[in-house]
């Protein structure tokens, strides 16, 4: 069990601010291991986060707060090196430090796991039925977007827009004067898209789409791997993703 005692607490941390002799840094940093460890436990115990990712935070707890860490003006230092006595009690100091970095981890993971669900999602099309496929399941096309996705799609980039929704095919669930006005405002000639998605490769189709909005080929394709995480957004692409 950690010491409670404030006074020796605040000793091992002027050590570890010292950074003077390694062997004594060392040391304090053990003898504060416990308090660290156990006040991680219970921020996250506090949070409800997954036991998983308490699991993992609780162990790199030591490391957060104590490892030498990149700051704006190219310096580096420990989190624990900005804890001043004036903070008040280093055992609240230090919950307050944890607490707001378990936020920032669990954000992280948050956004890292809705970036991989997006592009996993992305990649089952991408190879869906051997060719380019699409997101617009059976029955579905003739049904539009609903007022919340058609909002979100016109927050996109006008180019955007038609490139995303023009590769999955769900151009077609855009009401027809809207998709026109969409490239209208792009100069991009119709029909568009200009043919039945019926290549035997993804590559074929993006660059028929290419060819029609008149970019190079490999510009059109840096752009759709660079936004399609954007479909993930939509209220139809996340439940067609539940559903599967």
């Amino acid at each position: 069990m950690a010491t409670t005692d404030e006074n020796d607490l605040l000793r091992q941390v002027e050590i570890i601010q010292s950074n003077a002799d390694a062997v004594a840094i060392d040391a304090a940093i053990r003898a504060l291991e416990p308090l660290v460890r156990e006040t991680a436990r219970r921020v996250c115990r506090y949070r409800g986060v997954s036991q998983q990712l308490a699991h993992d935070f609780i162990e790199e707890a030591i490391a957060a707060m104590t490892a030498p860490r990149q700051l704006r003006d190219g310096g580096v230092k420990a989190r624990i090196a900005d804890y001043r006595p004036s903070d008040g009690p280093f055992t609240g100091w230090l919950w307050t430090s944890l607490y707001y970095l378990l936020i920032d981890v669990t954000r992280k993971e948050k956004r890292r796991s809705k970036l991989e669900s997006t592009h996993k999602l992305a990649d089952d099309f991408e190879h869906s039925r051997g060719s380019a496929g699409s997101y617009v399941a059976d029955g579905d096309e003739n049904e539009p977007f609903g007022d919340r996705d058609l909002r979100l799609i016109e927050s996109w980039r006008p180019r955007d827009r038609l490139r995303l929704l023009a590769a999955t095919e769900l151009s077609r669930k855009v009401p027809r004067r809207l998709w026109e006005s969409w490239c209208d405002e792009c100069d991009v000639a119709l029909p568009f898209p200009p043919l039945p998605n019926d290549f035997e490769q993804w590559n074929e189709w993006l660059a028929v789409l290419a060819d029609a909005m008149q970019e190079s080929r490999a510009a059109f394709r840096q752009h759709w791997y660079r936004k399609r995480e954007h479909l993930g957004e939509l209220d139809y692409v996340r439940e067609l993703r539940d559903e599967g």
